[in-house]
């Protein structure tokens, strides 16, 4: 018999059947534990730089709607700046004039949801 354990989750984001993000209690109280200190740390006066020179692929901290977040940027278009919230795996339309920041070294650990997973039937 295969082994089986279940485990309780929160779906974040659903981009398709085949990119599904999740949150287990565990990496919940992770993802609290981080973000809390992103904006800890770009909340300061002495935060880090912004970036006046921004690149496709990149990671940056941006403001979205609020808080402070980790992102890749994705693409530019004439009227936005499409990122990917690398913590959430939601995908977002910023203004073109948004402010995109370094992203520190010690801020650079592995996004804190599961995914991309995908559906699969029996």
């Amino acid at each position: 018999l295969p082994y089986e354990r279940r485990q309780r989750v929160q779906i974040v984001t659903v981009r398709s059947a085949s990119e599904i993000f999740l949150h287990t209690a565990a990496t919940k109280r992770d993802a609290l534990a981080k973000h809390a200190e992103l904006q800890d740390v770009y909340l300061k006066e002495e935060a880090p730089p912004i970036v006046w020179t921004t690149h496709v692929g990149e990671l940056y901290v941006s403001n979205v709607k609020g808080a402070y977040c980790r992102v890749k940027l994705l693409r530019r278009t004439n009227d936005a700046v499409v990122v990917e919230l690398i913590d959430t795996g939601a995908v977002r339309d910023l203004p073109v004039n948004s402010e995109f920041r370094v992203l520190l070294p010690t801020l650079r650990y592995k996004p804190t949801c599961i995914g991309p997973c995908r559906l699969a039937g029996e």
